[in-house]
């Protein structure tokens, strides 16, 4: 069940694990098997980089000084972890 969650919901839209462990954890799955099930099934770099691209290809108005701000906002809502972010953002900038 969870590796079906986790593959479905990144399919819809990326996440990273810290949305996806709440969502398992919402439903009530063991920690063992999400600890095992987000260790097999995450690629977050390239997820990041992507959704930071498409982001950043909508918001082109955004002035340069907020944009540092509401990108690393906008990927850290979407679950991703802190350092992650923080490099991808700093390479788009």
């Amino acid at each position: 069940f969870a590796r079906n969650f986790v593959r479905f919901k990144k399919s819809l839209k990326p996440t990273g694990k810290y949305y996806l462990r709440s969502k398992l954890i919402e439903k009530k799955v063991p920690n063992e098997i999400i600890e095992k099930t987000l260790s097999e099934s995450l690629d977050e770099p390239s997820e990041i980089e992507e959704l930071a691209d498409s982001w950043l290809s909508h918001h082109k108005n955004i002035p340069r000084e907020k944009l540092y701000e509401k990108l690393s906002r906008h990927l850290l809502s979407r679950g991703f972890e802190w350092e992650k972010v923080r490099e991808v953002v700093a390479e788009k900038m």
